[in-house]
């Protein structure tokens, strides 16, 4: 007969070696959502480069140079989500982090629009293919799609990290993990 002695069990999914437990995981996804930040603000860079070299001066020039202006900002802003809960005994995140997190949001939740409403200069004649830039700027509002669901779902990470039940070891857990890792 089989004795029952208790065994350690390891975490069920595809990778092996993943023992982030529940606060790391939600960590990982914030550093994912991060990730996916930053290379939508090189894309968007290049695209809002290149309708301010193609556009003359006016209304879509101007948002397409406030684009620019943000994208470069969050491409040094979206590295501030590789981060780690506040202490060993709190699975909040830092302030800082929702700080830049809440600008991101705030900066992007005017640049989004700004290119709808501003995708054509209907009272400039001068564009000699305008066409063209009306396709980049709709290139450019395709970016925004998937930079505004990173950013909701970095969002919900952090909410989960408020609203979340954890244990002690599972926050200290994560808290060291992302110590070494940040070493």
């Amino acid at each position: 007969m089989a004795t029952s002695t208790p065994t350690a069990q390891k975490p069920v999914s595809g990778n092996k070696g993943n023992d982030n437990g529940p606060v790391g995981g939600l960590y990982s996804k914030i550093a994912t959502g991060g990730l996916g930040l930053w290379i939508s603000a090189v894309v968007v860079l290049g695209l809002s480069a290149g309708v301010i070299s193609k556009t003359p001066p006016g209304p879509l020039r101007s948002a397409a140079s406030y684009n620019l202006a943000v994208s470069a900002l969050e491409f040094y802003l979206a590295f501030g989500s590789i981060t780690k809960p506040v202490s060993p005994t709190n699975a909040r995140p830092p302030a800082w982090f929702i700080v830049i997190l809440a600008f991101t949001t705030m900066m992007w939740a005017a640049a989004f629009p700004l290119m709808f409403v501003m995708r054509s200069n209907r009272d400039t004649y001068e564009v000699v293919n305008l066409d063209k830039r009306v396709v980049v700027s709709r290139q450019r509002t395709l970016i925004d799609i998937p930079y505004s669901i990173f950013i909701i779902y970095q969002w919900c990470c952090v909410c989960q990290l408020f609203l979340g039940k954890f244990t002690p070891e599972e926050i200290r857990q994560a808290y060291e993990k992302r110590t070494i890792q940040a070493k």
